[in-house]
């Protein structure tokens, strides 16, 4: 049922409409003058460069007037970027100011297209009411689109209107998106900001409305915040990514759900867990879950069993090197010279009995 408004309300809705188009249209000119002081300081700097051309000629300095010629062609060069700054922001000016009636008959046509349309002259606000929304498959229930008429001079689409959803069906993995296009009430624009944009600042209320409710009503697979293939899915419980449910990987040892990408195994028993309830093994640095954790007799260090079987704990390196120093220390060098020196001391006995 649509609702019912009064002729003044109307009227009080539209004035403001124009007051902020006005206030948006003195924004704009006053816009032009930045980039127009931008361009007077590069035509300043031709003109600095052409008084110190001429003294160079008058002088005869070829060298210094060849120096200034380049110094004034790269300043020309950027010329061209200066005035199309100057004619942008000139163009923006152009939209002119609708009239009371103007608005008055857009705001009425609004109706015509909306069965629910809602003003509040104090909040300074127009809202429609869509019609249930569902999308390949997944219904998201009506939506509220508000228009915030004390935003229309702020030239930004996504501070002016609102869609709040009625009936809220939010995706599972993030309550904020209750459409794939929208969240925490602002809407995603993506190819519509412009068209957005233009209906607005010329007072189109009727054309605004049509087109947020034609994105509302459509699915871009490209830029959702949550697609619809994951809106009945869950949440990866250590990087919040979103899979469906048919996808998603459960953890026994801490009972919640992962992606793929957050989830592995244990090597020695193919138990599958979240990374958070595996260990690393700190000899071959494999994940392995707690219970395939051991701690070395010798050394109390932790390895993983398959390590202890293969006996890689460090400390078995450690102490076969130990005992290869330890036998060179008794190795037979030190025995040949002790050989040596009894030869010696025999065969002076044998010459002092000659």
């Amino acid at each position: 049922m649509r609702e019912l408004h009064t002729r003044e309300s109307r009227v009080r809705i539209a004035q403001a409409v124009r007051e902020q188009l006005h206030g948006l249209r003195m924004g704009r000119l006053g816009d032009v003058g930045g980039p127009s002081e931008l361009l007077l300081g590069q035509l300043a700097k031709v003109q600095a460069g052409r008084r110190k051309l001429s003294l160079c000629l008058s002088r005869g300095w070829l060298s210094a007037a060849q120096k200034v010629m380049q110094g004034i062609e790269s300043t020309l060069r950027d010329v061209p970027h200066y005035v199309s700054q100057v004619q942008r922001a000139m163009e923006a000016c152009r939209t002119s100011i609708p009239t009371l009636r103007d608005v008055a008959e857009e705001l009425a046509q609004v109706e015509d297209e909306f069965d629910r349309v809602t003003y509040d002259p104090k909040a300074g606000t127009v809202s429609v009411t869509t019609e249930p929304i569902e999308l390949d498959g997944v219904f998201l229930g009506d939506f509220e689109v508000r228009l915030e008429v004390s935003q229309l001079s702020s030239g930004r689409p996504e501070t002016m209107f609102r869609v709040i959803a009625r009936d809220p069906h939010p995706a599972a993995t993030n309550e904020a998106v209750c459409h794939p296009h929208v969240s925490d009430e602002r809407m995603c624009c993506g190819d519509a900001t412009t068209p957005i944009r233009s209906a607005l600042e010329s007072g189109r209320l009727s054309g605004f409305f049509m087109i947020v409710r034609s994105v509302l009503t459509h699915y871009n697979p490209g830029s959702p915040y949550v697609a619809l293939e994951n809106w009945s899915g869950v949440a990866c419980h250590d990087c919040g990514y979103g899979v469906a449910e048919d996808d998603a990987c459960y953890c026994q040892c801490c009972d919640r759900h992962f992606c793929s990408d957050c989830f592995s195994y244990c090597r020695r028993c193919d138990e599958y867990l979240c990374l958070g309830c595996m260990s690393e093994c700190p000899v071959c640095q494999d994940p392995v879950c707690e219970s395939c954790l051991t701690t070395c007799p010798d050394c109390d260090s932790q390895l993983c069993r398959t390590c202890e079987d293969e006996q890689q704990c460090p400390c078995i390196e450690e102490r076969e090197e130990q005992e290869n120093e330890n036998e060179d220390e008794d190795s037979p060098v030190g025995l040949g010279q002790g050989s040596r020196g009894s030869q010696a001391r025999t065969d002076e006995a044998g010459g002092t009995a000659a």
